[in-house]
């Protein structure tokens, strides 16, 4: 089985399977097993990226595990041994290849401007992580080497290399198995945008180093995301890898994915949404629900399950004033800055916007989610909207379409309409 990939444009690629053999592989940077603040994170990730290497083997891909500074550990690993017997290979020639300027501000800490972690004790990484799981087949390289892996493609004649990894701003762009002196090798590279991450800074600009609640740690990767793109490499979803090779736990099922994010006590949406879908959209949809633990306390800035924002098509978000864990914000902001559908209903114009003494360490502020994702402005409620009131109310007549870009939101009838009469007669209490 081979994946071949096809420009969707100038950053990104689409992914195509075909019977025959590609000569690729995939390349596991730095996937420690602890990094002091995005612990979590990191370990869904690596569950995620262990899951995408053995569904890339099963098509052809050969695996490289690359841990930077700890590949003593696995000295006596069989692929690492096989990785260290690769005959030397000519090496092809270099060339002059360089980056422009990257953006400011890496190694920070991503806790909070008052950085809470510096004062917890972490143990530095011994190995890469455990949820890695190095199976017959693989390699282990030095990622310091780089004639290891020269060696290694030349002599299966391996031409693209494909990158996973931390920190996408340091060790994967950077190190001697990095993407970009690959690149001046004259390889191709891609790396797989929901697997890897950079290192930069939370409620501070890393590099003005001013307080500035909103740069988020997943602004941070967004923008060394399209900084590669723009120079170095395009970028695909793990998932396009996965469906495309028929692969995956959805893969007998073609129905476009609707996550439901809800977040708020106004409006009962949390009732209200599963009511909708259950008549509108489960037929030709997959829905898949998440909630707040809770109203109040911690809970309210707890929703478990956002890993599932890497296989959705679209979001639907009522949310109001929540500060969410680096964790579990990552797997929300980064579907929302990657460009995808969105809507919000109602109270979702001010979903992570929280008053900075509220925020529990560790905790996300997004305040101007407003006017970066929905181009609005909102300043709070106009107090003469609680003086007014309405007549009249008629579902039954014809409703109004809401015109939208998104071909999954046209598809979604339950969500492209909204019930107004041809006249509302607005009057005084």
């Amino acid at each position: 089985m081979n994946c071949r990939f096809g420009h969707e444009g100038p950053n990104r690629v689409d992914v195509y399977c075909e019977n025959r053999y590609f000569q690729s592989a995939n390349l596991a940077c730095n996937w420690w097993n602890a990094i002091n603040q995005r612990q979590q994170l990191y370990d869904i990730m690596a569950v995620g990226a262990g899951q995408f290497y053995r569904q890339g083997d099963a098509i052809g891909i050969q695996v490289v595990f690359a841990p930077s500074d700890v590949v003593g550990f696995y000295k006596n690993y069989p692929q690492r041994k096989a990785m260290e017997a690769i005959p030397a290979q000519p090496i092809p020639q270099k060339t002059q290849f360089n980056l422009p300027a990257e953006p400011s501000g890496k190694d920070c800490c991503e806790c909070g401007p008052d950085q809470p972690c510096r004062s917890k004790p972490f143990g530095r990484w011994r190995r890469q992580h455990p949820g890695l799981k190095v199976a017959e087949g693989d390699l282990i390289g030095d990622c310091n080497n780089e004639r290891e892996l020269l060696n290694l493609c030349q002599q299966q004649r391996i031409d693209t290399l494909i990158y996973m990894g931390v920190a996408s701003n340091m060790c994967v762009l950077h190190r001697r198995f990095g993407m970009l002196n690959m690149k001046r090798y004259g390889l191709n590279i891609m790396f797989v945008s929901d697997l890897v991450q950079a290192i930069t800074a939370n409620g501070s600009d890393p590099a003005k180093k001013i307080p500035d609640l909103n740069f988020t740690p997943a602004k941070g990767s967004a923008l060394v995301q399209r900084y590669l793109e723009q120079h170095l490499a395009p970028s695909f979803e793990s998932r396009q890898l996965i469906a495309a090779a028929g692969l995956g736990p959805s893969a007998c099922d073609r129905r476009p994915h609707i996550v439901f994010v809800m977040a708020e006590h106004e409006y009962k949406s949390n009732e209200t949404l599963p009511a909708l879908v259950k008549e509108h959209l489960e037929k030709d949809f997959c829905c898949t629900f998440l909630f707040a633990r809770a109203d109040t306390g911690q809970g309210r800035n707890d929703i478990p399950g956002l890993e599932a924002m890497y296989d959705t098509d679209l979001l639907v978000l009522s949310m109001r004033r929540r500060a969410l864990p680096v964790t579990q914000m990552d797997h929300l902001e980064r579907y929302i800055r990657s460009g995808k559908p969105i809507v919000g209903i109602r109270v979702s114009v001010v979903p992570f916007q929280v008053d900075p003494d509220d925020r529990p360490d560790g905790h996300v502020i997004w305040q101007n989610f407003d006017q970066e994702v929905l181009g609005g402005n909102y300043h709070g409620y106009d107090g003469r909207s609680r003086e007014t009131g309405c007549q009249g109310l008629r579902i039954a007549l014809p409703s109004i379409l809401v015109a939208v870009a998104s071909p999954i939101i046209s598809s979604v009838s339950g969500l492209k309409r909204i019930f107004l009469p041809r006249s509302i007669e607005i009057c005084p209490k």
